[in-house]
């Protein structure tokens, strides 16, 4: 794990939901119309930032080490293991490594307007259905 930057890579991970949990809470809000105040903003950092410790300390890495070792151990033999941690030690996987963050990053951000999309389909088709299975009693 130490090879492959597991610890590292989830910090960087944390920082980039709580930022993404953000520019998400903001989107909603402009596209409803809501311009928070001061105060409010001030509050709404405070909130993401409570929830954001308590991710960071529920999935901390010494509670996750163990449940991912475990994970690797069960569902990879030891000349894979030992066939990774050899391709993570190479420079194609260091730059794998190296590059990682900005890959995810990229493609949370390519996703993030289907997801808003398929979001409001599926909003859709459930009022939908509640108004038919309403109408039917």
């Amino acid at each position: 794990l130490a090879v492959t930057q597991q610890e590292e890579l989830m910090k960087k991970q944390f920082t980039m939901m709580r930022d993404m949990q953000q520019q998400r809470l903001f989107q909603v809000l402009a596209q409803r119309g809501i311009t928070l105040s001061p105060e409010e903003k001030k509050k709404s950092d405070q909130v993401l930032a409570a929830t954001q410790k308590i991710i960071e300390e529920e999935f901390s890495w010494e509670k996750l080490r163990p449940v991912i070792v475990a994970v690797y151990a069960t569902n990879l033999s030891a000349d894979t293991l030992k066939a990774l941690n050899a391709f993570y030690r190479s420079p194609a996987g260091q730059e794998f490594l190296v590059k990682m963050p900005a890959i995810q990053q990229q493609l949370m951000n390519e996703l993030q307007q289907p997801i808003l999309e398929l979001s409001k389909k599926l909003d859709a088709k459930v009022a939908e259905l509640t108004a038919k299975n309403g109408e039917g009693k």
